[in-house]
């Protein structure tokens, strides 16, 4: 699992945090940064497993470097007919007196890929666990395609969009 290994020692969000897979640190080519429309950064990170049976395992960290406008949405898309399982999120708690909620954000699925949402958007409430600057939250799935074709961010304070390009992801000689 993607993890933010900070998690357990009470450094508030906006310190300096490792992002890591599994002990791995989140560098090199399964990571593209993606400017926000307010000027920030996102990073994201994949990892795909080769379950044996017809169906690969992924995981996705996203962080927000620097971004504002915060995030509220995250999905991940393939070709169409894609069967999508065994969904999951994390997220760190706020805590030491910070207002804002740790309600997981809601999986679901569409035709085409997985797709995550906070709650409530910044309208209805302002303090939702949305992932803001200086964050990290985690996504997994299992799906019967081995190809994303992208992926989307759905910005929280604006409504606005902010799309991954398809990850380039390493030949089978690097998958676990």
């Amino acid at each position: 699992m993607i993890y933010d290994a900070c998690e357990d020692n009470n450094i508030s969000y906006d310190s300096v945090r490792e992002i890591a897979f599994d002990n791995c640190e989140l560098i090199g080519p399964h990571m593209v940064q993606v400017p926000g429309p307010d000027g920030g950064l996102f990073n994201l990170g994949v990892k795909r497993i080769d379950n044996g049976d017809g169906t690969w395992h992924f995981e996705y960290c996203v962080q927000n470097l620097n971004c504002h406008d915060s995030a509220a949405g995250f999905s991940v898309q393939f070709a169409p007919g894609v069967t999508i399982t065994n969904q999951g999120f994390y997220a760190p708690e706020s805590h030491s007196n910070e207002v804002y909620d740790n309600n997981a954000w809601m999986a679901s699925t569409a035709s085409n890929g997985a797709v995550w949402m906070v709650d409530q958007m910044f309208a209805q409430n302002p303090n939702s666990n949305a992932l803001r600057w200086s964050t990290a939250f985690s996504f997994w799935f299992d799906s019967t395609d081995p190809d994303p074709t992208g992926a989307m961010l759905d910005l929280y304070r604006s409504s606005n969009s902010a799309a991954f390009p398809a990850p380039t992801l390493p030949d089978a000689s690097w998958q676990i």
